[in-house]
Parts: structure tokens; C-alpha cells; sequence
């Protein structure tokens, strides 16, 4: 039974965990809105556009390793399995940023047409690529903070390059700088220290025994996960690269500037994994009735705040796209607004998600992605010609009810199963 003694200990340590979350992420995302509204006023709508490829080209491959960061979290418990677990996980992301770097020397040779439309040149696919090696170092070494409770100290690496990209790119505009490569490079700069910082917390000497074992556990851990990872960083930003296929660069430009205002809106997503993973990843959350009611009562609580406030941020997206971005991106105010509402479908789900890691749903992570991922590009193409970039947005609406439907879809199943047993 639910009594009000335990919902109040439950609003309460939602509350204080996410307060020292939030300000860190919202720094973040904050920081990287007002870099963005910068680049997009020194740019313009056209030349925004191959900025908007490079930033979609980092955010998406930082998301391919995060198997191994949810697999660190996973080996915190047991204080003498964790220096091997960051050993493997170093080497997994060193690994995985070599290999991406030599696919992006190849894409352009692959994709040299569709490159030329877009303006997107060799050096700002190797700028992309290499500024998500230094963010999934970054990530990587976050993690062990997160995972140790040190949510301050998690906040404060959240922020950091967000930080720096915003005075950066604050200084080059102010000193007239026009050209995409610039700015761009400033992103990569900005991720610097973090990924030095990784250095530090992951890199063990000396090599702790069985780092073969514990790499092909990782891997294993990840067969299925990554392959719904790659699916996952595939879709999330594969609207922008078919957009960029089907429409001219201005509407792309236009479709940059809504999903950077959208991205301030997804920061309570973000605030919500880092705060809920480490306990909804853990099979002990949600085969303990105890454990498992306290746990809802911190998603629901999480969900409907966070519903509240993205409801409110569609309320003054107009208002806020003109002051900051400029007028001339008036047009992109409508697609800013189905994409924040695309993101209250994803935090509906989001804590639930989680416990398909806890409870060998790896599977189900894997046919979700690749089916959001066929759901994008099916909806993509069928609502972009009809309705350009409004279609482009809407098509994450598609996606996100999926992943709704799938995620309610695992728990019904497995309270089916309790139920037969």
C-alpha cells in the first residue's frame, strides 16, 4: 500500500536529486540554445544548414557507445569489478572513435552529391565526428560520477562544454566570423576538457587481468542494446539528413534553429535518465514490490512536472524563437513546437523504458529501435513532400508514440508472465 508518508520521501528524493541534475543539464542546454541562436544569426537561414549536418552528425554518433556507459553503471556495485569495468570501457570508446573517424574520411566519397547540396565539406564531417569521440569520452566519464551518486560533480561536466561553446561561439560572432568549419570547431574545443577529464577516470594502469573477458562481456551486454543504439542514433536526427534531401538549405536552416529550441525542452529527458537510470537499469527495482512502488512514485511525480513545464515552453515558443534566433526564423516557430510536444511522448516512457535493460529486454531494445527507425524514414518520406519541414517534425511525434506503444507492450507482457506463474 501507498501511504503518504512514502510519496512525501519520494517527492522529496526526486526533488533534491534532480535540482542538482537540472541545473547542471539545464546549464547545458541552455548554453547550447543560445550557441546555437548565435551561429544562427552569424550564419543565416543557408549557411546554418551545414552547420545544422556537422551538430546533427555529433549528437547523433554520441549516442552509439551508450551501451557501455549503462553497462559501467551496472558493475558500480561491486567495488572490485569497477576498475575493470572502466578498462573495458575506455577501450570501447577508443575503439569505436577510430572506427567512426575512418568512416567519416569515406562519406564523402560515398555521399559526394548529396554533400554538395547541403554544403557539408570533408573537414566538417571529420570536425563532427571527432567532437563526438570527445563527447562519448565525456559521457563515459560522467558516468562513473552519476554512478557513484556524485550528481554535482555530474552536473558540473554536463555544463562544462556547453559552456565554453557559448563564449566561444558568443566571441567569433562579435568578431565577424562567417564560415560553418569556424564554428564547428569550436564545438570540438569545447569538449577538450571533459574528454581529458574521462582520461583521467578511466584509464587504468596497470591493465587489470581478464580485460579480454571483461570487453566481450560488455559487447555481449551490448549485442542487442547496441544494436537498438545504433537504431536509436540513426533515427533520432535522421528527419534533419532527409530533409536536407528533400527541401532547399533555408528550409533545412529553418528546421535547425526549431530542433536547437526543441533540444532546451529535452533537457528534462536528460535530467530524467541521469537521475532515474541507475535505478531503473537494476533488477532489483522491479522484482521488489518495495523497491518498485517507490520507483513509480518518483516517475510519475517526474513525468508529470516535466509534462507540465514542456507544456508551458510551447506556450512562449513563438516569443522566444523571434527574440533569440531573429525574425527571419518566425517560420521555424510551428516546428518548434511539435518537437517539444514529441518530447512529452518520450518522457512518458522514458522511467519505464529503463527496465528493459534490469530485465533481459535487450531484444525488445533491439526491435524497438530498428521499428523506429523503418517509422521515421517511412514517415519522413510520406509527410515531407506534403508538408516540408512541419512534416519532418511531426515524423518524431510518429516515432515517440512507437516507442510509447512498445514500452507499455514489454510491461503488459511481463505482468502477464507474473500473473501465469
Amino acid at each position: 500500500m501507498w501511504t503518504w508518508v512514502r510519496i512525501r520521501r519520494a517527492v522529496t528524493n526526486v526533488s533534491r536529486k534532480q535540482v542538482i541534475v537540472g541545473i547542471g543539464i539545464a546549464i547545458a542546454r541552455a548554453s547550447g540554445f543560445a550557441s546555437g541562436a548565435i551561429v544562427a544569426r552569424a550564419l543565416g537561414p543557408e549557411g546554418f544548414a551545414p552547420y545544422t549536418i556537422a551538430f546533427t552528425i555529433f549528437s547523433s554518433l554520441l549516442q552509439l557507445t551508450t551501451f557501455a556507459d549503462t553497462w559501467l553503471v551496472s558493475r558500480w556495485g561491486d567495488a572490485n569489478t569497477r576498475e575493470r569495468a572502466k578498462a573495458a570501457v575506455w577501450r570501447i570508446k577508443i575503439g569505436a572513435g577510430g572506427l567512426l573517424m575512418l568512416g567519416a574520411a569515406l562519406v564523402p566519397l560515398v555521399l559526394s552529391e548529396w554533400s554538395e547540396k547541403v554544403h557539408v565539406t570533408p573537414a566538417l564531417y571529420l570536425l563532427a565526428v571527432g567532437t563526438a569521440v570527445a563527447g562519448a569520452l565525456t559521457t563515459a566519464g560522467a558516468t562513473t560520477f552519476q554512478a557513484d551518486g556524485r550528481f554535482s560533480v555530474y552536473s558540473v561536466i554536463v555544463a562544462v562544454g556547453p559552456l565554453i561553446s557559448v563564449v566561444l561561439s558568443f566571441a567569433l560572432w562579435r568578431s565577424h566570423a562567417h564560415s560553418p568549419v569556424t564554428y564547428v570547431w569550436v564545438l570540438l574545443i569545447s569538449y577538450v576538457p571533459t574528454a581529458v577529464l574521462a582520461y583521467r577516470q578511466l584509464r587504468v594502469h596497470p591493465v587489470p587481468p581478464a580485460l579480454r573477458a571483461d570487453l566481450l562481456r560488455a559487447l555481449h551486454f551490448g549485442g542487442w542494446v547496441t544494436v537498438g543504439s545504433v537504431a536509436y542514433a540513426l533515427f533520432q536526427r535522421i528527419d534533419v539528413f532527409l530533409l536536407a534531401g528533400l527541401a532547399s538549405p533555408s528550409e533545412v536552416g529553418m528546421y535547425g534553429a526549431a530542433t536547437r529550441l526543441a533540444a532546451v525542452g529535452s533537457f528534462f529527458g536528460s535530467t530524467l535518465t541521469a537521475v532515474l537510470m541507475p535505478a531503473g537499469s537494476l533488477a532489483a527495482t522491479w522484482v521488489d514490490r518495495a523497491k518498485r512502488h517507490d520507483y513509480f512514485i518518483e516517475s510519475l511525480v517526474s513525468i508529470l512536472v516535466m509534462s507540465g513545464a514542456l507544456i508551458v515552453a510551447i506556450a512562449v515558443t513563438g516569443p522566444t524563437m523571434r527574440a533569440l534566433f531573429g525574425d527571419p526564423y518566425r517560420i521555424a516557430v510551428p516546428m518548434a513546437q511539435i518537437l517539444i510536444f514529441s518530447q512529452v511522448v518520450l518522457i512518458a516512457q522514458m522511467p519505464f523504458y529503463f527496465a528493459m535493460y534490469a530485465l533481459q529486454g535487450e531484444r525488445w531494445i533491439a526491435a524497438l529501435g530498428l521499428g523506429q527507425l523503418v517509422a521515421s524514414v517511412g514517415s519522413c518520406y510520406l509527410l515531407i513532400p506534403r508538408l516540408g519541414p512541419l512534416g519532418a517534425a511531426w515524423s518524431n511525434v510518429v516515432t515517440y508514440g512507437l516507442g510509447l506503444l512498445v514500452v507499455t507492450g514489454f510491461h503488459l507482457r511481463r505482468q502477464q508472465q507474473s500473473f501465469s506463474s
